[in-house]
Order: C-alpha cells, then structure tokens, then sequence
C-alpha cells in the first residue's frame, strides 16, 4: 500500500471513531490541525499515532473533556476541567506511574501551564493512562476504563531551577509555585 493509500485508510479509521479535521492552518509559526473527538480517551489514542507533519507542527483534539494537543515535546492537556480541583469527590487514590518530562513542570513550576502531563494508575482497576496534574498539588482525574475518580498527589515531582533557568524564573511573577520551592 502506497503512503497516500496509508494516510487515506488512517483517515478513514478515525473517521469511524468520530474523529473530524475542523481546521488546517499554516503559518510562519507552524502549522495548526485541530480536530474534534468525542472523548478524551479517544483524542489521546489519535495524538499517540498520529505523526507531526513538520517540528513546527502543533495538533489540538477538542473533546467534551477537555482540549489535548501534541507538538513536538509530546502530548499534553491544554488546561485542567473544574473538577480536577474538587478533590473531596475522590473514590481512590491512583498515583503516577512514571515520572513525568521536565519541560512540561518546567512549564507548570512557571505558571505557563496550570498542569504537567503524567502516566497515572488507577487506585481501583490498575488502567494506566495520561493525564493532566497540578503542580506540586492533589488533582482528581477520572479513570479512562473504570471511571473512578482517583486523588492523585504530585508534590514529590518538582522542577529543580539551573542556573541558566535563573533569568526565565525572574520574568514571571512570584506566585505560590515560587514560594514553595525547595
């Protein structure tokens, strides 16, 4: 099967599953697919084998959950949903399973971002996925095969500053992040 054929029948799959192209946009900061998916699981499943079409390439799936993206440091959450915060709605505590990558605590520790990305295991079923956490903070994610709502704690992964960090930390504002570090 050719390379067009290929891209054609991974269309096609997608399509099946809900998935619809909503924008394509190329500019001389990059090139921008925004898609819509009906779940968040599924948006994740589609940033994972869908290939950047250059380094400047950015992908937003628009869900009901929320809106992920990849580029090319990887998948991401753009921002958390209200409930991610209402941690008395926990059933279990699920906990991280890898660590997560320094550029996005980088961006969360900043204030650039009001999450980092993380592998997290349910606390009732085991089912790993990614999603988005708090810095430093409890943040409730909901299980993408049980749908038990998991407290997570992320205060033992902190972005540690280097030197060269040093002028980037002193742009933006002093916040709680700031405060806390070690």
């Amino acid at each position: 099967m050719s390379g067009t054929a290929n891209k054609a029948a991974g269309a096609q799959k997608w399509a099946e599953k809900g998935i619809e192209c909503r924008e394509l946009r190329v500019s001389p900061a990059g090139t921008y697919e925004v898609y819509w998916a009906p779940s968040a699981a599924l948006a994740k499943e589609f940033l994972r084998e869908k290939s950047l079409p250059d380094p400047d390439a950015h992908i937003i799936v628009e869900t009901p959950e929320g809106n992920w993206c990849a580029d090319s440091e990887g998948i991401y959450l753009e921002r958390l949903l209200p409930f991610q915060t209402s941690i008395e709605m926990a059933q279990c505590r699920g906990r991280i399973k890898a660590p997560p990558k320094a550029l996005g605590l980088k961006m969360a520790a900043l204030g650039l971002m009001d999450n980092f990305t993380a592998d997290v295991k349910c606390g009732r079923c085991g089912n790993t996925w990614i999603d988005g956490l708090r810095y430093r903070d409890n943040t409730l994610v909901k299980c993408s095969r049980c749908r038990a709502m998991n407290l997570v704690d992320s205060k033992r992964h902190i972005f540690r500053f280097k030197a060269h960090d040093a002028l980037l930390k002193s742009e933006f504002p002093k916040t709680a992040v700031h405060a806390r570090e070690d």
